[in-house]
This record gives structure tokens, sequence and C-alpha cells, in this order.
């Protein structure tokens, strides 16, 4: 992802933090939320774990799609097998 406008973000995060009466980090863990959700629907598969990661020191969003190491793939959305894992 491109890097974020840091400012913004921050100031985003406090202002709604302030309007609704939450931690900000309810409010960036929901916006992180939406961010996998969209990065779900736009580029992978509804089934699907999808996280993403926002620093708003750096200005960097990371997101990753989980799977679980097995010997035989049955699903290719969340597993992987262990050749391909260390690739």
């Amino acid at each position: 992802m491109e890097d974020l406008n840091i400012k913004q973000l921050t100031l985003a995060v406090r202002t709604i933090a302030e309007e609704k009466n939450l931690p900000e980090e309810t409010v960036l863990s929901v916006i992180e939320q939406a961010i996998a959700a969209a990065w779900r629907r736009d580029n992978g598969t509804r089934d699907q774990l999808v996280r993403a990661s926002l620093n708003i020191n750096n200005g960097t969003a990371v997101v990753s799609v989980v799977k679980t190491v097995v010997e035989e793939v049955e699903n290719d959305a969340n597993q992987i097998d262990l050749e391909e894992a260390k690739k």
C-alpha cells in the first residue's frame, strides 16, 4: 500500500475516538478490520483470513493473508503446503 498521510490518519483517529468516546486503539482496530475486509473483497476470497496492520508512527500499512501449513492442501484460500511456505 502507498504511504499513508500520518497526520491526517492520526487526526481522524483522535477525532472519531473523542466524538464516540472510544479509545484510539479501538478506532484504529476498526479501521484495520475495514482495510482487511476491503482487500479480501477486491483481491481474495470470502473465506480467507486477512489481517491489516497500520503503523501510525511511520505511515505504513501491511495486509497479510493467514494460511495454515499442511501436508496436503484441501483449501487453497486458507492452506499452503510446506514447499510453498518455504519460498
